[in-house]
């Protein structure tokens, strides 16, 4: 199995310091493999890990597990997402690593479990995030829905409660519309967190007779709460077409439990400062922390519900970054904010909310003054830093029409006057962010709003 696990907060990807520690800590010279679930914070995290990783010498390949056919070719998913067959791809790729083989193969022979497996879930009831201290979605006493994420990210439709062979029957045919099933397969049948184990294996009879149906044979299956969503009552169904190698390294001898171990602690970077962009952050923080419950409920409606509550933690620890040591720098103290975010926010907004402060420091570097040519400067390389991380455009209804918005006032002001900035100057009010407000979202996890509105209106 794995030699390392990174866990983040509640439906949050890690962080890329918690990656950088288990590559270093299980590195034995031959490189690491990082299996990813192909989701955009995860994604993000993850590629940011391993180029810093290559920093420290660690040589890393990853596997972008994204096996659930319920959101492909969607508009509101960045691809399919990573279910089930994480797991067998941890179990067969670290059955093949602890034969010594190079981590190109161990690399490859993931991809193709990835290519080889399909998923789909199901879920009876919404799950509880803890941040947000209620339901992440809303079901009726008689509804179910079909192909919903690990998350409670929204699924294909809602149909009524039915019997097990009602149920599966749907889910084995996403799947099989999707990688025609025959020969002999590995099969899970999950449980999302809260369904009983004698109905995990009702359900999994089911699954049998439709494999045998379409002349499929269930000849390795693991039935239990794997892959779950907190207190979600659902199943998923993961199936993987089976070859001789993998069933081989399905069947190779396994132990799963790792012994406890301290845990690694975050890096600790020089905490500098000017009073201007102190002053700036704290606003910033503050802002944060009033919205925060706000923020938290509008993420509910895609199904996380826990972008406030990432945001002020994340916020909270640059506060208290920027107190434990004196200011200095411009740059410094903006790279130090930005680094603090990556590391604690987690998700998709600790590695663009990151790269937006850590570009603007880098570019504004250590002069005693910024004029305001030099903060235009720093927040076009902030806008440039997340369209190339995030990969959306200005239009797309994300953070980069602020951002945009922005850099285009530091222009414009920057044109009419050359003196330094001063903390007590107000730029001019501009459209920005409004011109996209009445416009559907067409990038990023936000995109889901539109689908939420519509199935519920």
């Amino acid at each position: 199995m794995l030699d390392a696990a990174c866990p983040g907060e509640v439906f949050t990807s890690p962080v890329p310091d918690q990656m950088i520690e288990a590559g270093k800590g299980v590195d034995g010279g031959a490189g690491v493999l990082h299996i990813v679930k192909n989701y955009t914070g995860d994604v993000l995290n993850f590629e940011m890990a391993a180029e810093l990783c290559a920093d420290e010498g660690v040589e890393v390949a990853s596997v972008l597990v994204n096996d659930d056919v319920a959101v492909r070719d969607s508009l509101y998913t960045a691809g399919r997402r990573g279910t089930g067959a994480t797991l067998f791809v941890e179990k067969i790729a670290g059955a093949l690593a602890e034969t010594g083989a190079p981590l190109a193969d161990v690399a490859r022979i993931g991809r193709e479990v990835n290519e080889r497996s399909r998923s789909f879930g199901v879920a009876l009831t919404p799950c509880t995030v803890p941040a947000a201290g209620k339901p992440t979605f809303e079901l009726g006493d008689t509804e179910i829905e079909l192909g919903i994420g690990i998350h409670g990210e929204p699924g294909r439709t809602r149909t009524s409660h039915g019997e097990a062979r009602e149920i599966v029957r749907p889910a084995m045919g996403a799947i099989h519309d999707d990688l025609p099933l025959s020969g002999e397969t590995l099969v899970l049948v999950n449980g999302m967190g809260g369904t009983p184990l004698m109905e995990l294996y009702i359900l999994f009879a089911e699954v049998f007779a439709y494999l045998q149906e379409k002349g499929a044979t269930a000849v390795r299956s693991l039935v239990g709460n794997y892959v779950t969503s907190l207190d979600m009552q659902g199943f998923s169904v993961t199936v993987c077409q089976l070859t001789d190698e993998l069933s081989r390294l399905w069947d190779a001898p396994v132990d799963p439990r790792a012994p406890l171990g301290p845990m690694t602690t975050a890096r600790e970077e020089p905490l500098v400062d000017t009073p201007f962009f102190l002053a700036w952050i704290e606003e910033i923080a503050t802002a944060v922390q009033a919205e925060r419950d706000r923020l938290t409920e509008l993420d509910a409606a895609i199904g996380d519900a826990d972008h406030g509550a990432n945001l002020d933690r994340g916020f909270m620890a640059v506060r208290q970054a920027l107190a434990d040591g004196p200011p200095g720098t411009h740059g410094a103290v903006l790279v130090l904010a930005g680094s603090t975010l990556i590391r604690k926010v987690g998700g998709a907004s600790g590695p663009l909310y990151g790269t937006a402060f850590r570009q603007m420091g880098r570019t504004l570097g250590e002069p005693p003054e910024v004029a305001l040519a030099e903060l235009a400067a720093a927040f076009d390389a902030a806008l440039a830093g997340v369209q190339k991380l995030g990969g959306a455009a200005e239009g797309d209804k994300t953070m980069e029409d602020a951002l945009a918005a922005a850099a285009a006032v530091a222009v414009a002001v920057a044109a009419e006057a050359s003196r330094p900035w001063q903390p007590s100057s107000t730029p001019p009010k501009r459209p920005g962010p409004s011109a996209s407000s009445d416009q559907p979202a067409s990038w990023g996890d936000h995109t889901l709003l539109g689908v939420i509105t519509h199935r519920t209106a």
